[in-house]
C-alpha cells in the first residue's frame, strides 16, 4: 500500500558527493593494471560520503524527471547492479524493522526484465476470509508505520498482480472513486479482471467501515473505474512493473484526461528508450534514497566496480540479461 499526503519541510541529509562519483565514472573507459588499481586504492584518502540534492528526500524533488538525461551517478548506480554480479541474497536496501530487500530483487529493474515482488493470493478465499486478512495487514501495515488510520489521506494506492502482469489500483477518498490505471489496453474488462477489483474494492470498504471513515458509503457506491490513457500499450508485455511505479509516482487524482505522467504512445516507438532510462533513474534513486541504510555501502561497491576494467566491465553488461534471468529461475521460481 502506498498513501499520498502533503508532507511538510525535510531535513537536509548528509549528502553523497555526486563530483567524485562522476570523476570516476568519467574514467570508466580507462584500462588499469592491478598494480594500478591497488595503488590507486591505497592513495584514496577516506573522506566523508555525502548525498546531493538531486539524491536527497524525495519530498524535495518528488518525481523522477522523464525528460532529463541520465546523470553519471544514475548510470554507475545502474550499471553496477545491472551487471548481474556479486551474490544474489545480498541485501541492498534496508530499514531496520520495516524491510530489506536482496540484489536479486533489485536486478530486475534491469532493461528488459520483468520487475519481481514477493505477492500473495487472496482472491480465491471467500468474502468473510478474504476481507479479515486484508484488514490484518493493513492494521499491521499501519502499525509499523506508526499510523492510527487513513483518514488523513487522500489517495491510496495498491500494487497489483495477476497472472505476472502488474496494475494499480487508487482509491481516492477525497472525490471518492476506484480507480484502475494500468499500461495495457488489451482484454475485456471482465475477462481480463475476473472481479478482483470488485472484491478488492469491498475489502477496502470493509476495512475503512472499522475506522468509521466520512466517506465509507461515498466508496461503497464508486463503480470501479478503469482508465483509457493514450500512454497505453498493445505490444510492450514486459514493463508493466514500471509502468506502474511511474503511475503511482505521478497521479494525484486529477481527472483522467488531464492527467500526464510523462509516457509518449506506444506508436511513437520513445517508450522503449524512456523505460531504459526511468529503470536506471528509479535504480539510482532507490539505492540512494536517505531511508536506505545500506546508500553507503553502496556507493563503496560502486566505486570498487567502477575499478574493474573497462573491457571486462563491458563483458559483465553485455552477458547481464542471460546470468540475471538463470538467477532469478534458480533463486525465485
Amino acid at each position: 500500500m502506498v498513501v499520498e499526503k502533503i508532507v511538510g519541510e525535510e531535513t537536509k541529509e548528509d549528502e553523497i558527493n555526486e563530483d567524485t562519483m562522476e570523476a570516476e565514472g568519467d574514467k570508466m573507459g580507462e584500462e588499469k593494471t592491478p598494480a594500478e588499481v591497488e595503488e590507486k586504492k591505497q592513495e584514496r584518502p577516506k573522506r566523508k560520503i555525502i548525498l546531493s540534492d538531486a539524491l536527497c528526500s524525495p519530498y524535495k524533488q518528488r518525481r523522477v524527471g522523464m525528460e532529463e538525461k541520465l546523470t553519471t551517478v544514475e548510470k554507475n548506480i545502474s550499471s553496477y547492479l545491472f551487471s548481474g554480479n556479486g551474490y544474489v541474497w545480498d541485501s541492498l536496501f534496508e530499514i531496520t524493522d520495516v524491510m530489506t530487500t536482496p540484489r536479486i530483487e533489485l536486478e530486475t529493474l534491469s532493461p528488459r526484465i520483468e520487475v519481481h515482488v514477493d505477492h500473495r493470493d487472496t482472491f480465491n478465499k471467500g468474502a468473510k476470509e478474504r476481507n479479515n486478512e486484508f484488514k490484518k495487514n493493513m492494521t499491521e501495515l499501519l502499525k509499523k508505520e506508526k499510523l492510527d488510520n487513513i483518514k488523513e489521506f487522500d489517495l491510496i494506492f495498491f500494487p497489483m498482480i495477476l497472472s505476472q502482469h502488474f496494475y494499480l489500483m487508487c482509491f481516492n477518498l477525497k472525490k471518492p472513486e476506484t480507480i484502475i490505471i494500468d499500461n495495457s489496453a488489451l482484454g475485456e474488462y471482465n475477462a481480463k479482471y475476473k472481479g478482483i477489483p470488485e472484491k478488492f474494492k469491498e475489502a477496502f470498504v470493509s476495512f475503512i467501515t472499522d475506522f468509521a471513515h466520512p466517506k465509507t458509503d461515498e466508496m461503497d457506491d464508486t463503480v470501479v473505474k478503469r482508465f483509457e490513457m493514450p500512454w497505453r500499450t498493445t505490444v510492450n508485455n514486459k514493463d508493466c512493473g514500471i509502468f506502474m511505479m511511474r503511475h503511482m509516482e505521478t497521479y494525484m487524482g486529477e481527472e483522467e484526461k488531464a492527467w500526464q505522467c510523462g509516457f509518449g504512445v506506444e506508436s511513437e516507438n520513445v517508450q522503449e528508450k524512456q523505460i531504459e532510462d526511468l529503470r536506471r533513474k528509479y535504480c539510482a534513486k532507490i539505492l540512494l534514497h536517505e531511508i536506505n541504510e545500506l546508500k553507503h555501502y553502496i556507493v563503496e561497491e560502486m566505486k570498487k566496480y567502477l575499478q574493474i576494467s573497462y573491457p571486462s566491465r563491458k563483458i559483465l553488461e553485455e552477458t547481464s540479461k542471460k546470468r540475471i534471468e538463470e538467477r532469478l529461475k534458480r533463486e525465485l521460481d
